[in-house]
């Protein structure tokens, strides 16, 4: 019997291609996008999974606060170290993580570059390091290769980028330009994905100098990290962790007791790292679990949607079959029997579908950084083709959801015919409640579709006020030019040599850019003797140049001296508030306390300007002089001699800093890379909605289909009687334009809705206005005239005495 169903679905399927063709199709996106998602979920929940301890290892952060405003930070206090080590007894394992900088070069090699910069970053570790995560050694041992402080162990990648081979213990490198260390060991790249990628290690006391001088209990930095094990599983190990909060947090509060502050200490495990919202990841990109659920929801939404297609087109061929059924029903076949056959064809068309969909996901698969920007190194598809037995867990769960789904309700209808009716070829199926479910399905899917379509248009409209709305200042033509951190004494030399080019108009040197992702904050006191809480203002440390470079607009008073170094500041509109003052006018010359009780005068007052992305509000700031921490210069040239400008700016560079890389970036760009995640979200939209529109397009086609199939004899009247082309396309359009604007119905209060709520992480944002909801119908009944039209026009084209002659 499974023979015959096989050679009857075969033959079926090959007789009306066209039909076989979309199906094939439709159901082929649906799941390649279903397996995507499935795998893009699978690869962002495996980080650092293959770590014997996974479930018991958490980072020790800190979480400052200053004024209303709370801070989180990957480090802790150095000091804190040994407090755990001695104090806190429930810790099953302790290390330590120092960070830095990975610039290599071979000493008396003339072949090999200078410097060598190497991706991720060199990291100071302990023993203890390798007992509380997982390293293949290749070549030497974790007990002994990091004991002295002039030895390093190397990475695969890293070895290979230095030296070009692996046969490299006992030869020499030097790390940053000051510490000459001997390689002891290779330990193999991470064997999947993982937050903790590093290009080398080295000995903790190679690099703790650095971070002892600043050793307080309330200085705190992420290239300082403390990682524990914590015993039990379970129940058990939520209370030991619990405990060990509890026991750092009353042992921090006594410490830091005088300073008045109330931070706090807190433990992230491993689990919940590659998903943080507060922490970054040492090493990779954190991911959005929110972002996860989402694909989750489209991928479900899009096989629906395959799936109503194929129920509308399986119900319009049916009345093609009639004969067939007919004839099977006399022969002995029942509605059991019947519907077997059909689901068999479905299973057939799912099955082939699936075969394509594999093909189609590994070719999206190798886009897909241009969507999501996901740096997946493997082929993910193979990678769990070959590791993941859940994968064919998933697509035999798929092919037997989407075969139901599908392939019940036309097995059901169809075999349901009377045979009597089916062997005249009598079969209009014009049942209310079939008819109803169609349209349903087709309001469905332009609901769906309509969803996508408005998400789209309001992500493109908060891009592009994102990019025309006023900054505050001028962004177009300026380059920043990042400066070593050695070498103070050169940038002022640099500075006044660039201002020679004749492409330079201007140059100033400064800590941030005027947007960026990092910025400082103070804390800021207007009394000297003062009580009351302090407030907090974001600094940015510049020269007097830096407000002609970027046009910022004074309201009152001037910039500071050029000698300046931290007596005055010039603040923006935002700190009035904190002043208590109203006019500009009223702040110059108040007096400012910060640190240990410095003291500074406001020289001038500037407009409002956005210091980072339109998410955050503007805050207080003030801007003033601190020359050796100023490492960015900030050049404005003529965008006509660009090319030109840059290369004789590199000449200048390699003057003063030979041994550094020229690196600099436009403005303009780092402003654009600060909505990376809405552009992202742009594209998903927009491959996602044109996906779903395709789908949809197919499910319109099969109703139409099915409908003129119904309306085969009226069509021939109306021609006779005089009706145009027009009148009868007119026909068809009127009641799918209808359906589209129902869809818009239910589609907009949930595109409102959702887009709303995405809206709400921009401090500034546009509003959701009537025209996006007449956009969204517009294109809607475009895409749904088109598809109609077809179908229409080829029906009223067709001759009415052929028509007529329809049984």
């Amino acid at each position: 019997m499974l023979e015959l169903i096989f050679k009857t679905s075969i033959r079926n399927l090959l007789k009306n291609k066209v039909l076989t063709t979309i199906n094939v199709l439709g159901l082929s996106l649906g799941i390649t996008c279903a397996l995507v998602i499935y795998l893009i979920t699978r690869y962002e929940t495996s980080f650092d999974k293959y770590h014997e301890n996974y479930n018991n290892i958490y980072t020790v952060y800190t979480t400052p606060v200053f004024g209303e405003h709370t801070h989180y930070h990957s480090g802790i206090p150095f000091p804190f170290h040994q407090v755990l080590k001695e104090e806190i007894p429930n810790i099953k394992v302790l290390s330590q993580l120092f960070i830095t900088e990975s610039r290599f070069s071979i000493p008396n090699e003339r072949s090999v570059r200078q410097q060598i910069k190497i991706e991720n970053d060199v990291v100071g570790v302990d023993t203890a390091f390798f007992k509380v995560f997982d390293w293949n050694w290749l070549k030497g041992s974790p007990e002994t290769a990091l004991l002295n402080s002039t030895s390093i162990v190397l990475t695969e990648k890293t070895a290979f980028k230095i030296f070009g081979t692996l046969d490299i213990l006992g030869r020499e490198v030097l790390l940053n330009k000051e510490h000459l260390l001997v390689v002891t060991g290779l330990v193999a790249d991470p064997p999947a994905a993982t937050n903790f990628e590093f290009a080398a290690f080295v000995s903790t006391t190679l690099l703790e100098e650095n971070t002892k001088k600043y050793a307080g209990w309330t200085t705190v930095s992420d290239s300082y990290q403390n990682f524990i094990v914590i015993d039990g599983q379970g129940e058990q190990k939520k209370k030991n962790a619990a405990l060990i909060q509890k026991q750092i947090n009353e042992i921090y509060v006594e410490k830091i007791k005088e300073t008045g502050l109330t931070w706090k200490l807190g433990l992230q495990s491993l689990a919940d790292i590659h998903f943080s919202k507060e922490l970054p990841p040492i090493t990779g990109k954190r991911a959005d679990k929110k972002i996860l659920w989402y694909l989750f929801f489209i991928g479900l939404v899009l096989i629906f949607s395959a799936c109503i297609n194929y129920v509308n087109l399986a119900t319009a061929i049916s009345v093609l079959r009639s004969t067939e059924i007919g004839v099977r029903k006399i022969m002995g076949s029942n509605i059991p029997l019947l519907v077997l056959q059909f689901l068999g064809e479905t299973f057939l068309l799912v099955t082939l579908s699936v075969i394509l969909s594999l093909c189609l996901t590994e070719l999206f698969l190798l886009k897909i950084n241009f969507f999501i920007e996901m740096q997946i190194k493997k082929s993910l598809l193979g990678v769990a083709l070959q590791n993941d037995p859940f994968i064919y867990l998933f697509i035999s769960c798929v092919v037997l959801l989407i075969t139901l789904l599908s392939g019940l309700y036309p097995a059901y209808i169809t075999a349901s015919y009377t045979p009597l009716n089916a062997i005249k070829n009598k079969i209009h199926v014009k049942g209310k409640k079939g008819a109803s479910l169609r349209r349903i399905l087709v309001v469905t899917q332009f609901c769906l579709c309509q969803l996508f379509i408005f998400g789209t248009i309001v992500v493109m409209q908060q891009l592009e006020y994102t990019q025309n709305k006023d900054l505050g200042f001028k962004k177009e033509h300026v380059v920043s030019v990042f400066l070593p951190k050695s070498e103070i004494s050169k940038r002022e030399v640099l500075k006044n040599e660039l201002l020679t080019l004749n492409g330079i108009s201007n140059v100033s040197l400064s800590s941030f850019i005027p947007m960026s992702f990092s910025w400082a904050s103070w804390e800021v006191w207007f009394e000297k003797d003062s009580t009351r809480a302090n407030d907090v203002s974001n600094v940015i440390l510049a020269d007097r140049d830096y407000f002609e470079t970027y046009g910022f607009n004074f309201l009152a008073g001037a910039p500071f001296h050029e000698s300046d170094t931290m007596e005055a500041v010039v603040v923006n509109q935002a700190f009035l508030k904190l002043l208590g003052v109203e006019k500009p006018e009223e702040a110059l010359y108040k007096e400012i306390f910060y640190g240990d009780g410095k003291q500074v005068a406001i020289s001038g007052v500037v407009a409002d300007f956005h210091l980072t992305s339109f998410h955050k509000e503007i805050k207080p700031l003030m801007i003033g002089t601190i020359k050796e921490r100023m490492r960015t210069a900030n050049v404005k040239i003529t965008p006509q001699k660009q090319q030109a400008t840059l290369a004789a700016m590199e000449e200048k560079w390699s003057k003063f800093f030979p041994d550094e890389p020229f690196a600099y970036k436009f403005l303009e760009d780092s402003i654009f890379n600060m909505y990376k995640t809405e552009k992202l979200t742009y594209r998903l939209f927009n491959l996602f909605a044109v996906i779903a529109i395709f789908i949809s397009c197919l499910g319109l086609y099969g109703l139409i289909s099915f409908i003129s199939l119904q309306k085969t004899k009226e069509i021939g009247i109306r021609k006779i009687l005089g009706a145009s082309v027009n009148q009868i396309v007119l026909l068809f359009s009127k009641e799918f334009m209808l359906l589209v604007l129902i869809a818009l119905l239910i589609a907009g209060p949930l595109g409102y809705y959702f887009m709303n709520n995405w809206l709400a992480d921009f401090a500034y944002k546009i509003d959701i206005g009537w025209e996006i909801f007449a956009l969204t119908l517009l294109i809607a009944m475009f895409i749904a005239l088109f598809t109609v039209s077809y179908q229409s026009i080829k029906s009223a084209l067709q001759n009415p005495v052929e028509s007529l002659h329809t049984d």
